[in-house]
């Protein structure tokens, strides 16, 4: 099994991806481990797109934008459905 090649970074990326670790870390210091989709959210809201948390995380993109549609739609309202509309 051969991993992927390691891309560079250049130097305002990186900056990013530390800050973001050291907010993580600070994180979890006070409270119990956190999970990886609590991780992923605490990411996107600190602006971070879906591939960078994927390649932070060791996720894949796929898994990171599902928990993104899931948060989204989390604070949608539900539909009213019209009276000739079954449940």
């Amino acid at each position: 099994m051969n991993s992927p090649p390691i891309q560079p970074i250049d130097g305002i990326a990186l900056q990013r991806r530390l800050d973001a670790i050291v907010v993580l870390l600070m994180e979890t210091g006070t409270a119990p481990s956190r999970t990886a989709t609590q991780k992923v959210r605490r990411l996107l809201d600190l602006g971070f797109s879906v591939s960078e948390i994927a390649a932070m995380l060791g996720k894949k993109s796929n898994y990171v934008a599902a928990i993104r549609a899931q948060a989204a739609g989390a604070g949608r309202r539900p539909r009213r459905r019209s009276e000739g509309e079954a449940l």
